[in-house]
């Protein structure tokens, strides 16, 4: 299984809630999907994104679809967030 993290130094202040929901729906529909969290610290605007996929060959599916337009996602959020990416194997669930 393969996490994908991205962490975001401070989220628009006029993201639209319509649009983050036809994103995550998006996201979870996608074959090799096993899970996601968005996660917000409200104090300083900082967030993270932490979704996880069945194997490379999955999040790289999503990532192309993605790349050619075929999600909801514009750029709107990482255009004016410049958020740093890692994806990392999971070692363990518990």
């Amino acid at each position: 299984m393969i996490a994908r993290l991205v962490e975001h130094g401070r989220l628009p202040a006029d993201l639209d809630p319509e649009y983050v929901a036809r994103h995550r729906a998006w996201i979870a529909g996608q074959p090799g999907f096993c899970g996601g969290y968005h996660l917000l610290e409200p104090d300083t605007g900082r967030a993270l994104s932490l979704t996880m996929w069945q194997d490379d060959d999955a999040l790289a599916a999503v990532e192309r679809a993605q790349a050619a337009g075929q999600g909801p996602a514009d750029g709107r959020i990482s255009g004016q967030s410049s958020p740093t990416v890692r994806l990392v194997q999971v070692a363990a669930v518990f």
